[in-house]
């Protein structure tokens, strides 16, 4: 396989490969995807810069590089904080509470099935958001 063109795993050719796994992994993965693509890039620069880059375009890419690490630290602090319990019960009673009294008049009796129904759906959905608020997890999938 070439240089630089990815296999599904990990990005061959680029200095992240060498990133140590977490502690308790078998795997030759690296412990974080963006940090990957983050020491990829640098070392993309750094190849760049080798073949007579000029400097303000050196000096914008290792800006831009800058960047792209604060926001994924930024990221890493945000999906540490966990959502308080009482936060997502409420949001539950919420749910259901809305959807009961939404559809009373148009469907009466029948507001009961379809408020379970929907809130099936809706609280799907919450539990989506919730997972999508931590897409580095430690779940298989992600």
């Amino acid at each position: 396989m070439e240089e630089g063109k990815s296999d599904g795993g990990s990005l061959t050719g680029c200095p992240a490969s060498q990133i140590p796994s977490q502690p308790g992994t078998e795997t030759q993965e690296p412990a974080l995807k963006p940090l990957e693509i983050t020491f990829c890039l640098s070392a993309y620069v750094a190849t760049l810069q080798k073949f007579s880059l000029d400097g303000p375009t050196t000096g914008a890419l290792l800006g831009a590089l800058d960047l792209l690490v604060e926001a994924f630290t930024d990221l890493e602090k945000v999906s540490s904080n966990k959502i308080p319990f009482s936060y997502r019960c409420q949001m539950w009673g919420w749910i259901v509470l809305y959807l009961f009294f939404l559809i009373w008049r148009p469907l009466g009796y029948l507001t009961i099935p379809a408020t379970s129904i929907a809130a099936f759906i809706f609280l799907g959905l919450h539990a989506a958001g919730e997972e999508i608020e931590n897409p580095f997890g430690e779940a298989y999938y992600q």
